[in-house]
C-alpha cells in the first residue's frame, strides 16, 4: 500500500529538510556538476524570492517545487527517487501551475531525458532550445485554459 502524501506551502521550518533533499536530488540528477553548486548551504540562495511547496509523507518531506513568480517560471521540481512514480511530482507541478495562473515556463537540461518525458506527458510544449550555453536546455511552456 502506498502511503498518502500532502502538498503544502513551504515554511521556514522546512529549510533543513528541503536543503538536504535539494542536495541529494541535484547530485543524483546531475552527477557531473561541481558538488559545491548544489550543496545544502546553497539552497536558500537558489530559491530566494521564489514561492515554494513541499510534498510530505507523514513527517518526511519527499519533494519540493519552486516558482519564480515574475516569469512565471517553474524553477525546481524534485522528488526523492524512492517516491517517484506515485503522483507526487505531478501534484507539486500542479500547485505551481495553479499559482502561476494560465501559463508557466521552465527549462530542462537537454541531457535530462526523464524530466523531458515527464513534462511532455503533462502537456508542456517545447518553445525553444539553447544548445550553445554551458548547460544546454530546452525551454517548455504550459498553457492551461
Amino acid at each position: 500500500m502506498t502511503p498518502s502524501f500532502s502538498i503544502r506551502p513551504y515554511t521556514a521550518a522546512d529549510l533543513p529538510a528541503c536543503a538536504a533533499l535539494f542536495q541529494r536530488v541535484m547530485h543524483e540528477t546531475f552527477p557531473e556538476d561541481d558538488p559545491a553548486t548544489y550543496a545544502a548551504a546553497t539552497f536558500a540562495g537558489h530559491t530566494a524570492g521564489e514561492c515554494l511547496w513541499v510534498a510530505q509523507v507523514g513527517a518526511q518531506i519527499v519533494g519540493l517545487a519552486s516558482l519564480w513568480p515574475s516569469g512565471p517560471f517553474l524553477h525546481f521540481l524534485m522528488v526523492e527517487a524512492r517516491w517517484r512514480g506515485r503522483g507526487i511530482g505531478t501534484a507539486l507541478m500542479d500547485a505551481v501551475v495553479r499559482a502561476a495562473g494560465a501559463s508557466a515556463d521552465l527549462k530542462c537540461r537537454v541531457g535530462n531525458t526523464a524530466a523531458q518525458r515527464f513534462y511532455e506527458a503533462a502537456g508542456w510544449q517545447e518553445v525553444s532550445r539553447d544548445l550553445e550555453c554551458a548547460e544546454p536546455y530546452i525551454r517548455y511552456r504550459l498553457t492551461r485554459s
